[in-house]
């Protein structure tokens, strides 16, 4: 294998992990704990590569483009389903499962401190990049409470909820405005033309 640069590496790299950690949200439930443990662990593992490859957090810096966009938010999603993962697999918390999900939170709060960068400047598709990252977090952060309900845990997982209920809302409400200013546009340009 060739030596890898720093700028091939891509966020997207992250999207078949997320898919790998997936499985076993229902997998143990179904009756797959051989083959969801599998798929949770080799997503882990690339997770780890991955971060490895890229020299940990200065990969945020080398991986936002120069104009909007949300894949970097993918860097949040990982960690986070991973983190979920593991929780359904143990079905309870351990300090791996807590290290991911507060990894996520920390790469989460790296973004939003760069949201000028992340944001594009008008209203499209690439928007909904930006729902499933903050839900992830969420759903990792409810089970890092559930599991040790602390003031701190409590805080943090209500806040990941209101910003990911924020984020879900503002992008569905953002989409329906487009879709009906599209429609009446349309219909204006057919009346007139």
């Amino acid at each position: 294998m060739d030596q890898l640069d720093t700028h091939e590496i891509s966020p997207v790299w992250l999207i078949p992990m997320v898919g790998n950690a997936s499985p076993a949200f229902a997998g143990v439930d179904l009756g797959f704990p051989g083959l969801s443990k599998m798929l949770l662990f080799s997503a882990l593992l690339c997770w780890a590569l991955l971060c490895r490859l890229s020299s940990g957090v200065s990969c945020l810096f080398v991986l936002l483009p120069a104009e909007g966009h949300a894949r970097p938010a993918i860097m949040v999603s990982a960690p986070a389903v991973i983190a979920v993962g593991l929780y359904c697999i143990y079905g309870g918390m351990n300090d791996v499962i807590e290290f991911m999900a507060r990894t996520a939170l920390f790469f989460a709060i790296v973004l939003i401190s760069l949201w000028r960068r992340m944001i594009p400047d008008t209203f499209g598709r690439i928007w909904w990049g930006f729902t499933f990252p903050s839900t992830a977090l969420a759903s990792a952060l409810i089970r890092v409470d559930a599991a040790s309900m602390t003031t701190l845990n409590h805080t943090l997982a209500l806040a990941a909820l209101t910003f990911a209920t924020f984020v879900v809302c503002s992008i569905i409400v953002m989409t329906v405005r487009q879709s009906l200013l599209t429609l009446c546009w349309g219909r204006h340009a057919k009346h007139s033309g």
